[in-house]
């Protein structure tokens, strides 16, 4: 479980831009999940409107 609580933190560093360990480390697993698919979303939001550009 460790790892992927990692796995998902760095993707939440790497979404949300100022995001460190200190702004997650009182964060439950649920919310940590719940932010990890909002970033998700985005991520596909912003790779649906790049494709549509090309």
């Amino acid at each position: 479980m460790l790892n992927d609580v990692m796995d998902i933190e760095a993707d939440l560093f790497m979404f949300f831009q100022g995001w460190n360990t200190h702004t997650t480390q009182e964060m439950s697993l649920e919310e940590l999940m719940l932010w990890h698919k909002k970033a998700a979303q985005r991520q596909e939001k912003l790779n649906q409107q790049l494709k549509s550009k090309s």
